[in-house]
């Protein structure tokens, strides 16, 4: 009753492919979920940016991010649901809210490894402003960056199907609930793993455009070392 077994899973695949409600929740969900990490990625780079370059900004802002990391997010749901309501908007700003963090705190880690003499140097060949950052901020943290942007893309996506699954806004979150209710277990189990495997793509792809993008570094496969 509880536990499909793995026939019956795969047996499932079809009708569950051929449900239109099972379409209408996938796209719901997928572009919940772009559109999550769009704002989580955006946001949390130029915010990690200026908490990283700007001293004051970090000295005030850099513990309570830390702090709001190691927070469980679904207690944010009910602010969430008071202030934007009860839509699928509301579990965008809810995904993006659960990746920002993360974001930010890799992109500062990866600022971290912006070394000292290497801005001396520029300096002392009167390098601008902009070629600092360009030729050296940029290239140094970008393991950083990368990192962030996996955490935005994972928590992202794991946010807007939390808020799915709390509170029925559509979405395979909703699905998901709709078919335990049915006590349909080979279905539930069809999403979870058409979820899982989504995920395992999602990082592949991601890590094949990291190494292409960073094969000039010695190893472009390290990120930034921020204890997250």
């Amino acid at each position: 009753m509880f536990v499909s077994r793995p026939t019956d899973i795969f047996a499932a695949i079809p009708d569950v492919l051929g449900d239109e409600k099972a379409v209408d929740a996938l796209t719901t969900t997928g572009t919940s979920i772009w559109w999550a990490i769009v704002y989580a990625v955006i946001i949390g780079i130029v915010g990690g940016y200026l908490l990283g370059s700007v001293q004051v900004l970090r000295d005030a802002f850099y513990g309570p991010v830390n702090f709001i990391i190691g927070i469980p997010k679904s207690i944010f749901i009910p602010i969430f649901l008071l202030a934007f309501g009860i839509n699928t908007q509301t579990a965008i700003y809810y995904g993006a809210f659960s990746g920002i963090f993360y974001v930010m705190i890799n992109v500062v880690g990866g600022l971290d490894l912006v070394e000292d003499r290497h801005m001396m140097v520029a300096r002392a060949y009167g390098a601008s402003w902009w070629y600092r950052v360009r030729d050296i901020v940029l290239p140094a943290s970008t393991p950083g960056v990368f990192a962030g942007i996996w955490y935005g893309i994972k928590n992202g996506l794991q946010g807007v199907l939390i808020f799915e699954l709390f509170i029925s806004v559509g979405g395979l979150g909703s699905l998901i609930k709709t078919y335990t209710n049915r006590l349909e277990i080979d279905r539930v189990f069809v999403v979870v793993l058409g979820i899982a495997v989504i995920s395992i793509v999602l990082g592949e792809i991601w890590s094949a455009i990291e190494r292409r993008l960073s094969r000039w570094r010695p190893s472009s496969t390290a990120n930034a070392d921020t204890g997250v």
